[in-house]
């Protein structure tokens, strides 16, 4: 969600993570976001100056005619079977209540957005952490210290293209959601990994390019378009794991994914479910 406004996620423009509090239930994601939205003398730039709509009512919205664009890969993501089983499933469920659900085509080249992504990334991460880089390098994770090293050796001219492709996705996004209420994909593409494991370098069987990043191929593709997004739980791999729903909406309609959100939970409540590690 907003700009400075956010329980659920982020809308910080070009900005890749945000901090903020986790619920266990959409109306308490919702309140938690009524609470904290809204523009102040500390947002940052970009950030939406309007006073925020009343998220708390939008439970009661439903999904009737909504136009919901179901897309289990975002142009060639390697997700686990039972993820993709699980979240589609889930994503069809919304035919039963009363949207219609649609195989959507992610027209994006995803290995331009894998590089888009890592190059900003690693900008920002050396633009906001590089004094660590120069004086406490252990401190970091390799991915991160060697996402630096990388930003290092880039130029103003690496930057703006990056940005300007980031404005042409963003482009796209908003003729996408000409089309589409929601789109829906899945959150991850596999289930939780031990950390001292470290990120699999396989999902389902096929080897990935970049392990560091192919488990969250979907999450990064939404927070540099910079719509609002929610990840629904919708039932349990068969360690017992959960498996979340991406729901994600057009700009400043925060609304409709709480909405969306609301509805499935009303149909398949989750909060008294927990995976055995819990």
């Amino acid at each position: 969600p907003r700009s400075d406004r956010g329980a659920l996620g982020g809308w910080h423009p070009y900005s890749l993570a945000q901090t903020g509090p986790l619920s266990r239930t959409v109306r308490d994601s919702a309140l938690l976001l009524q609470v904290l939205a809204g523009p102040g003398e500390e947002a940052q730039p970009g950030a939406i100056p309007t006073p925020a709509p009343d998220f708390l009512a939008a439970l009661d919205d439903g999904v009737q005619g909504l136009r919901i664009g179901w897309t289990p890969d975002m142009a060639g993501a390697v997700v686990d079977p039972e993820v993709a089983a699980a979240t589609e499933r889930a994503a069809h469920a919304f035919e039963g209540l009363g949207a219609s659900v649609d195989p959507f085509i992610f027209e994006v080249d995803r290995a331009e957005l894998d590089h888009a992504f890592k190059k900003y990334f690693d900008l920002k991460a050396y633009e906001r952490w590089g004094n660590l880089l120069r004086d406490s390098p252990d401190l970091l994770t390799d991915y991160v210290r060697e996402g630096m090293e990388y930003a290092a050796t880039l130029t103003a001219v690496d930057h703006h293209d990056t940005v300007a492709w980031i404005e042409r996705y963003r482009a796209y996004m908003r003729t996408v959601f000409e089309r589409y209420d929601l789109l829906m994909s899945p959150t991850l593409a596999t289930t939780a990994f031990r950390c001292a494991d470290g990120p699999p370098g396989e999902i389902g069987g096929v080897p990935v390019e970049n392990p560091d990043w192919a488990w969250t191929p979907f999450t990064y593709a939404v927070n540099m378009a910079g719509n609002p997004a929610a990840s629904i739980p919708c039932g349990f791999d068969s360690r017992g794991l959960p498996i979340g729903l991406h729901v994600v909406g057009r700009m400043e309609d925060e609304a409709a994914v709480l909405a969306a959100s609301a509805a499935y939970e009303r149909a398949h409540p989750w909060s008294g479910r927990r995976p055995p590690v819990s």
